[in-house]
C-alpha cells in the first residue's frame, strides 16, 4: 500500500471518529465484551501511533507499533505475541481497581506508551 494511501485512510478514520469520539472511562470499557475491548484498544493505539507518525515522530510511532502489534518468533519458530495488549490490560485493571469512573482508557494508553516508548516533550 502506498504511503499516501495509508495516510489518507488513517486521516479519514481519525477525522470520522474525532467528531463522535470521547474518552471512555475504564469502568465502562470493562463492561464491554472482550472482543469489543480488543477492537477499541487496538483502534485507540493505532490512532495514537498514526498521530505520532503524522507529526514526524517516527521513532515513537515505530516503538508503539513494535510494542503493541508485532509479535516475534522464538528459536523454534513459535510465535511470541507482542507484549502491548497484555500490559495494557494489566494497566486498565489497575486503573479500574483505583477508580473506574475517574481513569479513562485513552489516558491509560497514553501513560503506558510514554512509559514504554518514552515521553515526547510538546506531544501527548
Amino acid at each position: 500500500m502506498k504511503k499516501s494511501t495509508r495516510f489518507s485512510a488513517a486521516f479519514l478514520a481519525v477525522a470520522t471518529l474525532a467528531t463522535t469520539a470521547s474518552a471512555l472511562p475504564v469502568g465502562d470499557f470493562l463492561k464491554q465484551s472482550r472482543h469489543d475491548q480488543g477492537v477499541y484498544a487496538s483502534s485507540a493505539v493505532s490512532m495514537l501511533m498514526y498521530y505520532y507518525a503524522a507529526n514526524n515522530n517516527l521513532k515513537k510511532a515505530s516503538c508503539i507499533n513494535q510494542w503493541y502489534f508485532k509479535g516475534s518468533r522464538d528459536s523454534q519458530g513459535n510465535l511470541i505475541p507482542a507484549p502491548g495488549p497484555v500490559q495494557l490490560s494489566d494497566e486498565i485493571d489497575k486503573a479500574a481497581a483505583m477508580n473506574p469512573a475517574k481513569f479513562q482508557v485513552e489516558g491509560v494508553i497514553l501513560g503506558l506508551t510514554n512509559k514504554v516508548c518514552g515521553n515526547t516533550p510538546g506531544q501527548p
